[in-house]
């Protein structure tokens, strides 16, 4: 399984080039440390673990093949902890990490530049620990210790992740109430009580962080507790959430949903308490995130990431028990394992040979070939970011985004009073001025005042190309446009 993981990685490992997102992030990670964690809580709202991962990381190199290999790391080290689980079976480890690596958004965390494929390796290791420290018979001082620090590192990794630690509450509260209805207050204080207090090491860790946060949460909408409610209540979203994590091509992923429901079936009929957990870890995670985003900004279903190994195990709890019934139940994994190696490989031999090329990098090679000074601009000046990667070595191009602070720090909508005073500042007889026409969101200003200052300097057009946004691309037949301006001395 891991071979047809390597394979189907180096089939599309480099994808061209970087999203709005991922440049983001990593300029953010190429700050002096110190403001890493200033601009990681204020631009984004997200804990700086991960930016301060790759903040590291970018010393070996910043290429994308450099970078994405940070997320795949990750990934990779979610599935041998995985494995390494001894509490589970083989055949559920094996049949977990396998849908860990190989489901369709497995493979999207993989190669992602953002805190989501460290979130669910923390979030992994977090719950797994918490299971044994919860129904474990046996609960050793380093089960507490490593848990409360890789909880404490799960939280500072996505702000998501905080749904998994309130589950893990809602689960050790439950087990202290079971335990006291059924003996007293003192022996539920013995077998569950380190466990709370643990949890309550981690709160206190967090407090910080939300408190960081707190007032960014002026910038974002205010839903209507009714409408954060049926959000967080809506059933379709508990039937979408696992559907979509869980697909696999030919769809298969109906095969996995199927284990996965039979699992959490068959778990409920033997009073496994690990099902429960899991089960509450999936649920939090699906009814939090949507009920806390709704009216505040947009769902990704990326923000399910925590929640994503707790869903592999039930669908790999579900497959052994459901071969357990067979005779030579190994034997069908290995045929399985191997059909899986097998179709890997054609996909690898049938993949192009040459890397995608983005509409990014075209563009870089185009503007080198001119000659002077470059300056561009771009209507929404935040979503210059994929072309400040791709010209961050490119000594003779300045990206124009008028930053401003918080989430502004990358750039704002273009205006004419700063359209106008850096063409005023900027024009020379060897410059050259781009603008990223966007005629959805922001056009007026490149009618009402670039293209007037290009006439009155004599600049004369000499290029054209379509670009895409962050919501629409090249393709799009409302996509943006970049103009190039070659201009003369007065």
């Amino acid at each position: 399984m891991l071979a047809a993981y390597a394979l189907v990685i180096a089939s599309h490992y480099r994808l061209g080039e970087l999203s709005l997102d991922e440049a983001s992030t990593f300029f953010i990670s190429a700050l002096d440390w110190p403001e890493v964690i200033a601009r990681s809580l204020s631009f984004q709202s997200q804990p700086p673990l991960f930016y301060l991962l790759l903040h590291g990381w970018i010393r070996i190199g910043d290429t994308e093949p450099i970078l994405r290999a940070l997320p795949l790391l990750c990934m990779v080290g979610a599935a041998l902890t995985l494995l390494s689980a001894s509490f589970l079976s083989p055949i559920t480890r094996i049949v977990s990490a396998s849908l860990l690596l190989l489901t369709t958004y497995g493979d999207y965390l993989s190669l992602l530049i953002r805190p989501y494929a460290l979130s669910a390796w923390l979030s992994l290791g977090s719950f797994l620990l918490f299971t044994l420290l919860l129904t474990g018979p046996r609960r050793r001082f380093v089960w507490y210790a490593s848990f409360v620090v890789v909880t404490s590192l799960m939280v500072y990794s996505l702000a998501m992740t905080a749904w998994t630690l309130l589950a893990e509450g809602l689960c050790a509260a439950a087990a202290f109430g079971v335990e006291l209805s059924r003996t007293d207050a003192r022996r539920a204080r013995q077998r569950h009580g380190a466990v709370l207090w643990a949890l309550a090491a981690v709160a206190l860790v967090y407090v910080p962080y939300v408190i960081a946060v707190w007032h960014l949460q002026g910038h974002l909408g205010h839903p209507s507790i009714r409408s954060t409610l049926i959000a967080a209540t809506n059933p379709r979203y508990f039937v979408s959430g696992p559907l979509y994590m869980l697909a696999i091509p030919w769809r298969l992923g109906y095969v996995a949903a199927a284990a996965m429901v039979y699992g959490v079936w068959s778990g409920v009929r033997r009073g496994d308490p690990m099902v429960g957990i899991l089960v509450m870890i999936v649920i939090v995670q699906i009814s939090m995130t949507h009920g806390f985003l709704e009216g505040r900004s947009e769902f990704g279903f990326r923000y399910l990431a925590p929640a994503f190994p707790a869903l592999c195990i039930l669908a790999g709890l579900g497959a052994d028990r459901s071969l357990s019934r067979l005779a030579f139940a190994g034997w069908g994994v290995a045929a399985g394992a191997a059909l899986v190696l097998l179709a890997a490989t054609v996909s690898f031999v049938r993949a192009p040979g040459a890397p995608p090329v983005g509409p990014w990098r075209p563009v870089r090679t185009d503007v080198e070939k001119l000659p002077g000074t470059k300056v561009v601009f771009f209507d929404v000046g935040w979503e210059a970011q994929p072309l400040r990667y791709e010209m961050r070595d490119v000594h003779d191009v300045r990206v124009m985004t008028d930053p401003g602070e918080g989430w502004s720090f990358f750039g704002r909508l273009m205006t004419p009073a700063y359209v106008t005073r850096v063409i005023d500042r900027e024009t020379g007889p060897a410059t050259m001025f781009f603008y990223g026409f966007d005629p959805v969101t922001n056009g007026l200003v490149f009618h009402d005042t670039f293209e007037p200052a290009m006439t009155r300097r004599g600049c004369t057009r000499v290029y054209e190309r379509a670009i895409p946004t962050s919501t629409r691309s090249v393709a799009d037949a409302s996509g943006a446009l970049l103009y190039g301006y070659s201009c003369h001395a007065p």
